[in-house]
Formats: structure tokens, sequence, C-alpha cells
């Protein structure tokens, strides 16, 4: 079909009869049974990709420069036509494929948001811990400190003991253990918590415990009795 229109895009047949038939023609005006006809090829980016034809099938027909006219005129409505079409599918395309990574965008925002609140999480329960671990050995250290300014008031100056001493020097070393602990995992850029299990004697730290709180049991009166024995399970 193409061949018939390689010399100019307008094709015109006032009478099939007197036209001398390619195989090609011959079989298509047998299968329209069309006496005359006129034909506009369709062309799009420069390239044939179909016919636009007219058809007189009761006899032969004397094409008027009007029809050959109307014709043209369809033949690049209908060019505009399928272009628009072409390019409502790319935008439809783009539109599918922007949507498409708009929702993923927002699913790799949501999961940094997620990330984000379970960092935050975990930067809350650190600092509780933190001020808390330092709380005691701090209060602890107050206490002893204050007891000891209240007895330098009256005589000017005091006397403490070798446990209330090694008291404070083993809350000060514990308040240095936690200090460097935490500069330790803040300069480390391995991300998460590292966990080091070790075996732990339970009486020991409940001990060393009851012994950083004496000062604050002493001011308070109270009594504590570790009653947990040094052999149990590790």
């Amino acid at each position: 079909m193409k061949a018939l229109f390689q010399p100019g895009r307008i094709r015109v047949v006032n009478n099939i009869d007197q036209l001398e038939k390619t195989p090609l023609l011959n079989e298509y005006s047998y299968r329209c049974q069309f006496k005359a006809g006129m034909g506009i090829g369709l062309r799009l980016d420069g390239h044939m990709f179909g016919v636009l034809i007219a058809h007189q099938c009761s006899g032969p027909r004397q094409w008027q420069p009007f029809e050959i006219e109307l014709l043209e005129q369809l033949a690049t409505q209908v060019e505009i036509a399928i272009q628009q079409g072409q390019l409502y599918r790319q935008v439809q395309t783009f539109a599918a494929k922007l949507e498409c990574q708009v929702q993923e965008r927002t699913a790799e925002l949501q999961q940094r948001m997620q990330e984000l609140q379970n960092l935050n999480q975990v930067k809350d329960l650190l600092l509780h811990a933190v001020s808390h671990d330092l709380r005691t050995p701090v209060q602890g250290m107050v206490m002893v400190l204050n007891k000891l300014r209240g007895k330098c008031n009256e005589c000017g100056t005091v006397a403490i003991s070798r446990s209330m001493l090694d008291s404070m020097i083993q809350s000060s070393d514990n308040q240095l253990c936690l200090l460097n602990s935490l500069r330790e995992n803040h300069a480390t850029d391995e991300p998460g918590l590292r966990l080091s299990c070790q075996p732990v004697a339970l009486s020991q730290i409940l001990q060393s415990t009851l012994t950083t709180l004496q000062p604050r049991l002493t001011v308070n009166q109270a009594t504590i009795v570790n009653q947990l024995t040094a052999n149990l399970p590790r």
C-alpha cells in the first residue's frame, strides 16, 4: 500500500478499469468492489502509518477539487488526533511513573521518620539511664559532704573515717566510669548499642549499691540487710 503513495501524498482514481493494476491493487479492488477512489497517506513524524480512503462503488467518478481538499482536511485532522492521542498516552505514562516515584519517596520518608523516632526513643532512654546512674552517686556524696560541713561549722575542722573516705572515692570513680563509657559510646562510628554479656555476682553488686547509699540510709536512720548469699549461680 505504501508503494501507491510514494510519488505523492494524494492518489486519485476516477475509473479503476482505466488504471494499470498491480497485484496488490487488483486484490484490493476485488475485495472492496469500488469503481473510483481517492486516498491520502497519513504521516506521523515523517513516516507513513496509514491511508484515509474515499470510495465510489456504484461507478466511475470524476473527483472534484473541493472533494479532494475536504479529504485532505480530514486527513490533517486525523493526523492531529493521532498525535494528540500519543501525547496523551505519553503524559499518562509520565504521570504514572511520577506517581510511583512519589509513593516510593513518601515510603522512604516515612521509614526515615520512623528511624528518627526510634533514635529519639533510644536517646530518651539513654539520657534517663545516664542521669539516673549519675544522680545516685552524686546525691550520696552531697549528703556526706553536707553532713561533714555541719560538723565543720561546730568545731572548724572535721575528721572523717576511712570508710567514709573510701565511699567518697568509690562514688567519684563510679561517676568517672560512667562518663568515660558515655564518651566512648558517643565517639564510636558503629550504629546501635553493643552488648557485652558477662557473668556477675549479684550479692557483690547489691553490697556495692548499699555502700553507695549508706550516707542516705544513715541520715534517714534506715537499715538494709543484704541477705543474698555469695554462692548464687552466675
